[in-house]
């Protein structure tokens, strides 16, 4: 142990006689970890869910699975009930059922929307979720109505103060009155993608919701289904028990469900969805990958610094060699050198790690906006740091280590500038070089995704996007009497036409690229006897005549919608190309008919548009489908408004003011998510743009210490180099010439590190070739001006000892040299 204290004490005093050295190693290691720490936080709460939920890993979330539809859709409310009930009976799980929705609530400045989740009665014990004030709900779903509801933590805070005496007041919800029994956790805002602000139960959804009566229908997939499994649970023995309820339930009801079937998935999963989750995993493996770099590239930085350090030691190793040091003992030194850098970087790591987590999660893309709180840095991710401070200590001590090991005890009493420092500089070369291959492999990363993201920008998404304005609306309707729901809006529409600098108005129950989309079991009637096709979901819209033209979507063929597709009109429809030529080999759509599942009467197809992007401008060409809202009522819908073009406005914020305004003249019609239109086609785009920011981040920061490691070994190779330089300069070398050998030593170990950087950056490419859009392989674009970006670096960080050497004085330069 005494041995130990004196190889510490003599580190520390190695440590303090430079401190300049010590500083650069410490800050630069303390990045590394602070920057690795932020990132398993967030992966680990992205991928692994971050809901304040007890005992998570006994729930499990359902989805309803089609042989006939890809992914995972949600379950429909009376299959999921039934499966409760078996789930029950069987005494193995308990079942919560979830659905967002949004309405109106009136407040004491007004309406306002809110988003709300219609839950059953069992969904705050299912979560075992305690409630920060108040009560959850205690009655049967398929009992009487109980006019209950539970506030989110924000709107209580922000419309109600916070205070306790909110329990028990009255809430007006879609103008029914319901009495607030309970206050939701901090942080909490549902299991759903969509903030949830308030939670109605089940059993009253036909009352504050009558405009939605498919709630009761097998193939209404809207519902969110958890599940909690007993103790000793597994997902297997849920599975095998739902495949059973599937196959019962099948039987029961052949139309309704035919081959759907549920399937049960970790909740953690549900986070993000399923079939999202694939790209979440890319991404984390992508962000961890990019970091990892940072850390191998701060590694070699550090090893690079400590060998510069050592250099000048070299005849103090020789002497404790001559005085009877063993190898290991200086290699034992090094180490405690190494662990002493490491354990003060770490710290410094972890308590930059909040802030590098909050800059991180700011850039979050849209579909994890949502959670609002950002991921903790608890015990795991501290853990995570300190085991990322002992490979860090291992990574950056190894070299260094190995050199003192193998002091040359001649040379280094002779001249400690011989070869000893030769190799030395040797080994200090190859970590550079290390060190460019790898940022430049970081970096490409980042250039890939920004060419993909600019060739996805560039698609052209089948409508107009510059000068629309959208928002979504509730006009407060009713069942049964559409038409009087709909005059106050139609007036409100004609009004707003007249505007001079309203091109169109139109409404929809559903937009393209927008938060949501609507899908319906299309089928198509048969042709000449011919059968056409499985019936699959495709997206649908119901539309108000005047959209197609405000948006600028084309009809190639028939007529679009007008006055005379009425409530009590035959049904009609107009199809996207798409969904001529999957439905029918000729193509021919026009005065043939499809129907929708459910629905009794057929729907003729009266107009073919073009085919548009409907959720991502990558994606491929879809079938779409477009109904008159006047046949098919809700009281939810997204206006479009589009304005006249303004050359003083190209991101459309004028258009967006203009309608926010106008809307808040309008009484009795509540709107919410006032933007423009190009916003949501630019939120498509979201994950590729934010991968290739924050692999951008993390790549120049990689790039920057390769850069700093470039300057360590360039600025030491001058110093080692002092003498040979006063000879070049006394015989007739100009400064431009000893600039130029310097500039030419860092090009070669440049070029060599950015040959292997291309080789790794070609498989990475591979690797990526799903993801991205339109990205040839070996990219020139991407590949050329990653290789420019790290060649320009080197070179100036080897500029500045370049331009040192250039004023050495010969005379003394020659004299230190044979000192």
């Amino acid at each position: 142990m005494i041995h130990l204290w004196l190889d510490l004490a003599l580190a520390w005093r190695d440590l303090r006689r430079r401190p300049g050295i010590t500083a650069a190693i410490v800050i630069t290691l303390a990045l590394a970890v602070g920057v690795n720490a932020a990132t398993y936080a967030v992966v680990r709460a992205v991928l692994f869910g971050a809901l304040p939920l007890g005992e998570p890993e006994q729930l499990a979330a359902l989805y309803t699975v089609d042989p006939g539809n890809p992914g995972h859709m949600p379950v429909s409310a009376p299959t999921a009930l039934d499966a409760r009930v078996a789930l029950r009976d069987a005494g193995t799980a308990e079942l919560a059922l979830s659905t967002s929705v949004p309405t109106t609530i009136e407040l004491d400045g007004g309406p306002v929307r809110a988003n709300t989740m219609i839950v059953t009665a069992n969904y705050f014990d299912v979560l075992r979720l305690p409630l920060a004030l108040g009560r959850g709900f205690d009655h049967d779903d398929r009992g009487p109505e109980v006019a209950e509801v539970v506030l989110g933590d924000a709107l209580w805070r922000k419309h109600f103060g916070g205070s306790p005496d909110a329990i028990g007041r009255v809430l007006r919800v879609e103008s029914q009155p319901l009495r607030i029994v309970g206050i939701a956790p901090p942080g909490f805002d549902g299991t759903s993608m969509r903030d949830a602000q308030l939670f109605v139960p089940y059993s009253t959804h036909a009352t504050v919701l009558p405009s939605l009566p498919w709630f009761d229908e097998r193939r209404y997939l809207a519902f969110e289904a958890i599940v909690r499994m007993g103790p000793d649970g597994t997902l297997e023995q849920l599975q095998t028990e739902l495949d059973a309820i599937g196959e019962s339930v099948a039987a029961a009801h052949p139309a309704a469900v035919g081959a759907r079937r549920l399937r049960a998935v970790p909740l953690s999963h549900a986070l993000v969805g399923p079939d999202a989750r694939a790209q979440v995993v890319l991404a984390a493996t992508l962000g961890l990958l990019a970091v990892g770099f940072v850390l191998v590239v701060a590694c070699a930085n550090a090893a690079n610094l400590l060998l510069a350090r050592a250099s000048p030691l070299q005849t103090e190793l020789a002497l404790r060699v001559a005085l009877g040091a063993t190898p290991l003992r200086l290699v034992r030194q090094i180490a405690c050198s190494a662990a002493m850098l490491a354990t003060a970087a770490g710290a410094l790591g972890l308590a930059a790690a909040p802030w590098l987590r909050d800059g991180m999660w700011s850039l979050r893309p849209p579909l994890l906006q949502r959670i609002a709180v950002p991921p903790p840095i608890d015990l795991a991710v501290l853990g995570y740091g300190a085991l990322l401070t002992l490979v860090t200590a291992l990574l950056f001590g190894v070299a260094p280590a190995w050199r003192a090991a193998r002091v040359d005890l001649s040379g280094s009493l002779r001249h400690h500038a011989g070869h000893g420092q030769r190799t030395h500089r040797g080994l200090r070369s190859a970590l550079v070089v290390v060190q460019v291959a790898v940022s430049y492999c970081g970096l490409l990363a980042a250039a890939l995704f920004v060419r993909s993201a600019e060739h996805g920008s560039r698609v052209d998404p089948g409508f107009a996007v510059r000068d629309v304005a959208v928002a979504e609306l509730d006009i407060g309707g009713t069942a049964g009497n559409p038409s009087l729901d709909f005059a106050r809006l139609d007036a409100w529409l004609a009004a707003m036409r007249r505007r001079d600098d309203v091109a169109a108005v139109a409404v929809a129950t559903h937009l393209p690229f927008g938060h949501s989309e609507f899908r319906r079991t299309v089928s198509a009637d048969a042709v000449d006897g011919v059968t056409i096709g499985a019936p699959r979901l495709v997206p649908t819209s119901a539309i108000t005549p005047e959209l197609l033209p405000a948006l600028d979507i084309e009809l190639r063929q028939g007529r679009g919608f007008d006055a005379r597709d009425d409530v009590d009109a035959p049904m009609v429809a107009i199809v996207s190309e798409a969904f001529a030529r999957t439905w029918w080999s000729d193509g021919v759509a026009i005065g043939r008919q499809i129907r929708f599942a459910g629905v009794p009467s057929p729907i003729e197809v009266v107009g073919v548009a073009e085919t548009i992007k409907v959720m991502s401008p990558t994606e491929a060409d879809a079938p779409f489908v477009w109904v008159p809202l006047w046949q098919w009522p809700q009281p939810s819908l997204d206006l479009v408004v589009r304005m006249r073009p303004d050359d003083d406005d190209d991101d459309g914020e004028l258009g967006v003011a203009s309608l926010r305004g106008r809307l808040a003249e309008v009484p009795g019609i509540t709107a919410a998510r006032v933007h423009a239109l190009a916003d949501d086609v630019d939120a498509a785009l979201a994950p590729t743009v934010v991968a290739a920011r924050l692999l951008g981040l993390f790549g120049g920061l990689a790039v920057l210490l390769s850069a700093i490691g470039m300057h360590a070994v360039m600025t030491d190779a001058v110093r080692q180099q002092t003498r040979e330089i006063g000879i070049r300069m006394a015989l007739g070398a100009t400064p431009r010439h000893v600039r130029a050998m310097i500039l030419r030593d860092a090009l070669g170990l440049t070029s060599i590190g950015v040959v292997a950087g291309i080789g790794g950056g070609l498989l990475l490419q591979q690797r990526l070739a799903d993801h991205l859009y339109e990205v040839a392989a070996g990219d020139v674009v991407a590949f050329g001006t990653v290789a420019l970006l790290v060649t320009a670096s080197a070179l100036l960080a080897t500029w500045f000892p370049a331009r040192a050497a250039t004023r050495v004085e010969p005379a003394r330069a020659i004299d230190r040299g044979r000192a």
